[in-house]
C-alpha cells in the first residue's frame, strides 16, 4: 500500500502541474465516508480564460477498485502457476512479466518491457513468432506457437508454446492481452525420438533385408514388408485387407506318439 504521505505528495504535485495549464491524469486512494477505501483513476483539466490564465481545475474520476482488486488477484494467481506469464497492451507491447519469467530470462523489472522478449527467441524462430504475434494483435484473434526461448543464465534454447487471449471491453475493443508460456521441450524431444525412431523403422521396412511385420495383441498382422509376405505366402492385398492371423499361418498343435 502506497505511503499516504506519498499519495498526498503526488496531489500536490499534479494539482500544481494542472495549475501551469496542462491536463494531468493519476490514480489516487481515496478514504469515502461510507464506502470506506477507494482507487480512483483522476483527471485534472484546468479551464482557461481568454487569457490563457487558469480560472479552475475541473477534477473528474473513475472509481477503479473493483478492476485494481481483480488485478491484484490475477498477479497473485500469475505468480503461483507453472508457465510464464504475461500481460500486452492493445498494441502488442508487453506490460507485465510474473516472477518464473525473470528467474528464466534473467532480466528485472526495471528493465522494461517493450519488445526486449524477441531476444530470448532462437534466430531461426525469431521471424515466424514476431509475424504471428503482429497478425493476432492487428486482427484481435488469439495467438499461438512454438518456438524456442533462450535461458538468461544458461544460454540454454528450450522449446516453449506461447498462447494469448484478447480482453476486450463493452465495446468490442481490446484492451489488453493476457498470454502464458509453457516447457514443452520433453514433449518435443520424445515427439523427435518417436519420429526418427519411425523412420528408421520405416527404412528398415522398406529395405526387404529381414521380413517386418506389424500386428496387435490378438494375432492380427496388418502391415508387413514384401520379405515377411514372401515368407508367409500372402500378397500386401491380402495384409491389407486383415485376413492374415498368426493362427491361421501356423499349424495346429500335432500330437507325436510316444
Amino acid at each position: 500500500m502506497p505511503d499516504p504521505s506519498v499519495m498526498q505528495q503526488r496531489l500536490r504535485d499534479a494539482i500544481a502541474q494542472a495549475g501551469k495549464g496542462e491536463v494531468v491524469r493519476f490514480d489516487a486512494r481515496v478514504y469515502g465516508k461510507k464506502e470506506g477505501e477507494r482507487e480512483l483513476e483522476v483527471t485534472i483539466t484546468p479551464h482557461l480564460d481568454a487569457d490563457n490564465n487558469v480560472t479552475y481545475l475541473l477534477y473528474t474520476g473513475f472509481d477503479v477498485t473493483e478492476r485494481k482488486r481483480a488485478e491484484a488477484e490475477l498477479r497473485f494467481l500469475a505468480e503461483t502457476i507453472p508457465q510464464f506469464v504475461w500481460v500486452a497492451r492493445a498494441d502488442g507491447l508487453s506490460e507485465y512479466h510474473n516472477q518464473r519469467w525473470y528467474d528464466y530470462t534473467n532480466t528485472t523489472p526495471e528493465q522494461g518491457f517493450s519488445d526486449r522478449w524477441v531476444q530470448f527467441v532462437h534466430p531461426e524462430d525469431r521471424q515466424r513468432v514476431l509475424e504471428a504475434w503482429y497478425t493476432s494483435v492487428q486482427t484481435g484473434t488469439p495467438y499461438e506457437a512454438e518456438f524456442r526461448f533462450r535461458n538468461g543464465r544458461t544460454g540454454e534454447y528450450r522449446w516453449f508454446l506461447a498462447r494469448a487471449m484478447p480482453f476486450k471491453d463493452e465495446q468490442g475493443n481490446i484492451v489488453r492481452w493476457f498470454g502464458t508460456f509453457t516447457d514443452i521441450h520433453d514433449k518435443k524431444q520424445t515427439e523427435t525420438r518417436l519420429r526418427l525412431s519411425e523412420a528408421r523403422y520405416q527404412r528398415l521396412l522398406d529395405s526387404n533385408i529381414i521380413g517386418l511385420a506389424l500386428g496387435d495383441i490378438y494375432g492380427h498382422i496388418y502391415e508387413a514388408n514384401e520379405a515377411f509376405a514372401r515368407m508367409i505366402g500372402y500378397t500386401q492385398e491380402e495384409i491389407r485387407a486383415g485376413l492374415i492371423r498368426w493362427d491361421t499361418i501356423t499349424p495346429p498343435r500335432i500330437s507325436v506318439p510316444r
